[in-house]
């Protein structure tokens, strides 16, 4: 039988109660979890997951919220717009692979002085600083983002088990100033957009983290490649979408590839979706790692990749049109 939507697994709770912090993950209750993300990870590099835990309420407000936000005017929106030197905040107009996506987006990131100003010198990062219209908006969108990165924190422990990956090695690359950034998405539907004929909501990319973490209203939109073909992943009510990054595939050999995905605009219901981007502490520098390159069966693909480095050159690509976007293939050994 043919396999025509990525793999739905069954999380066992593992994102319950994610305002406790640093939570372990056992690996008797959570083995059989992360063989079928591995298998996941390396047959498709995306995969969904069930019966997760995620408190209810918090994904509630922060959906609203978001609905809230791109419901304003773009004139009151554009207070909080993003810019060339500050990559957080509002955009109409990103560009992927210096190409026009029809979307709006509202990106935030990590605060590490959370008691001072958001641009306060000690909350600028490789992210930039945050920017919201308000402080309800603030409290929302930042109670999420907590919950959220705990939650890449404990499936970073289920892939380090798939993989027999030292986990303290691991979280090691994720220590520091910010390790990712969220992405509140909105596309119009069918019927409100004037564009010619052009319905691409994002443009076939890969994430260049390590890997995303999805909610997505149930609008159908976003497709993975596939086998040859585009595959439209179909909508699945509380459920999460998992996909694999750049930085997960350099680290894996590339046992775990990440994979191509766009956003085609197909229904006249408006698309909300909200991405969490788990990435590198901005000091990290990425390669792969020994126990990976055995399990491939092959030398080492990458050459080291300083995160910072890569994250600043592939937001010049998104923000403008300032040539071709780096990309991990950029980085490979060539004999």
């Amino acid at each position: 039988m043919t396999v025509t939507q990525p793999p739905i697994i069954d999380a066992q709770g593992l994102f319950k109660d994610a305002s406790k912090r640093h939570v372990t993950v056992d690996p008797e209750e959570f083995g059989s979890v992360a063989e079928q993300v591995e298998e996941a990870s390396r047959t498709w590099g995306v995969f969904r997951i069930k019966n997760h835990g995620f408190d209810e309420n918090i994904l509630k407000e922060t959906v609203e919220m978001v609905q809230e936000f791109f419901d304003l005017p773009n004139g009151t929106k554009s207070f909080v717009e993003r810019t060339a030197k500050n990559p957080s905040g509002w955009s109409n107009s990103e560009l992927t692979k210096q190409a026009l996506d029809l979307k709006e987006i509202f990106d935030y990131c990590y605060i590490p002085h959370r008691d001072k100003p958001d641009d306060h010198p000690s909350n600028r990062g490789i992210d930039g600083w945050n920017r919201f219209l308000d402080s309800r908006m603030r409290e929302v969108f930042l109670r999420y983002f907590d919950h959220v990165e705990e939650c890449c924190y404990r499936l970073l422990q289920v892939l380090c088990m798939a993989l027999d990956i030292d986990y303290e090695y691991a979280k090691g690359l994720f220590t520091g100033e910010s390790c990712g950034f969220c992405r509140m998405n909105f596309y119009k539907g069918l019927k409100e957009i004037d564009n010619d004929g052009q319905r691409y909501g994002i443009h076939d990319h890969t994430d260049a983290g390590f890997f995303t973490i999805l909610w997505t209203s149930m609008a159908r939109g976003i497709e993975f490649y596939h086998d040859g073909r585009w595959v439209t992943l179909e909508p699945l009510a509380g459920s999460f979408t998992i996909n694999v990054g750049d930085m997960c595939q350099v680290l894996t050999n590339g046992l775990f590839a990440a994979p191509v995905h766009r956003v085609i605009i197909k229904e006249d219901a408006r698309r909300y979706s909200m991405a969490f981007f788990f990435n590198p502490s901005p000091k990290a520098r990425i390669k792969p790692i020994e126990p990976c390159i055995q399990k491939s069966g092959r030398p080492s693909m990458y050459k080291d990749i300083s995160w910072s480095e890569f994250r600043s050159r592939r937001f010049k690509g998104d923000y403008a049109d300032e040539g071709k976007e780096v990309q991990i293939s950029d980085y490979l050994h060539h004999e």
